[in-house]
């Protein structure tokens, strides 16, 4: 990889959990960033980049962002599954026509290569509408590459957690309630398996697509194990050393999947592993002592 200084990326949806870590990553290695998102956090980290305020179906706005850089990162959109079942329009706005914008400024300011934040859910059945404008903004990528040239990775992540960027992910929900309430309830079911993946590590992965030998390719960031839901509440409970009560609503889906996503198959990729990465038990020890902090 080049010297990241001279390395001009833009993170459209900076804002966000992946953007706001991601962030983080890029400049602490000195990279030029430019940050877009309709929300300005106002963290230390977003203001030590040019930061744009706008909305991914303003064009205009858009335009300013991505003019000049030489890799777009597409982080922005609609992500919570059990949300989007309610917000249909929201969902294909955001994540369908809001990516059809990037796609042609990207094609049309020639940059190296777009790299899309999409989903393990693709692979499967479940996901409801948000795995739908996933599976055509993927098609959406390859026809762009196909017609016009336009590199890209597209990257499919498992199940996100971790650092004070965190705001709503399944294991912060967790956490805080065995904090707060000392039980622990989950919609669906206690063998429920996911592949948790700290944000640290998933950034990581996410900056090595940069490189040539990915382009054009669909890349899982994903855990090295599955963990069922319950095991994940018995660490918990274990490492807070006191009883939590754990009540499962057995649920049908509501658009997640139970043990795996997959039940059919779009284009198949590699997976980006790290030699060095966080173990699931240590992030869970590291994030219990983070939160219990902060509500004491």
């Amino acid at each position: 990889m080049v010297n990241s200084k001279k390395i001009k990326l833009t993170i459209i949806g900076s804002s966000g959990f992946l953007g706001s870590n991601f962030i983080e990553i890029l400049n602490k290695k000195k990279f030029d960033v430019t940050a877009f998102d309709l929300i300005d956090s106002k963290s230390n980290e977003l203001k030590k980049c040019k930061f744009i305020k706008g909305d991914i179906l303003d064009i205009d706005s858009l335009s300013k962002s991505i003019r000049g850089a030489e890799y777009v990162f597409n982080f922005a959109g609609e992500a919570d599954i059990t949300e989007n079942i309610n917000k249909v329009e929201n969902t294909f706005k955001s994540n369908l026509i809001g990516n059809i914008n990037i796609l042609k400024l990207c094609s049309k300011y020639n940059i190296k290569k777009y790299i899309y934040a999409s989903s393990m859910y693709v692979f499967g059945k479940y996901g409801s509408f948000y795995k739908i404008s996933k599976i055509a903004s993927e098609e959406l990528i390859r026809e762009f590459h196909s017609l016009y040239g336009l590199k890209y990775n597209i990257l499919r992540f498992g199940s996100l957690f971790g650092t004070s960027h965190d705001k709503k992910s399944a294991i912060l929900k967790m956490i805080n309630e065995a904090i707060e309430k000392k039980e622990i309830t989950y919609n669906g079911q206690e063998d429920s398996l996911r592949q948790y993946i700290h944000i640290k590590d998933a950034c990581k992965a996410t900056l090595k697509s940069i490189d040539n030998k990915y382009d054009n390719q669909f890349i899982s960031i994903i855990g090295r194990e599955s963990y069922r839901v319950k095991d994940v509440m018995i660490l918990i409970s274990e490492m807070l050393n006191k009883k939590v009560k754990f009540n499962f609503k057995n649920k049908k889906n509501q658009g997640h999947y139970r043990i795996t996503p997959f039940s059919f198959e779009p284009k198949i990729g590699v997976t980006i592993n790290l030699d060095d990465y966080i173990d699931i038990q240590q992030a869970l020890y590291e994030e219990i002592k983070r939160i219990s902090k902060r509500e004491n």
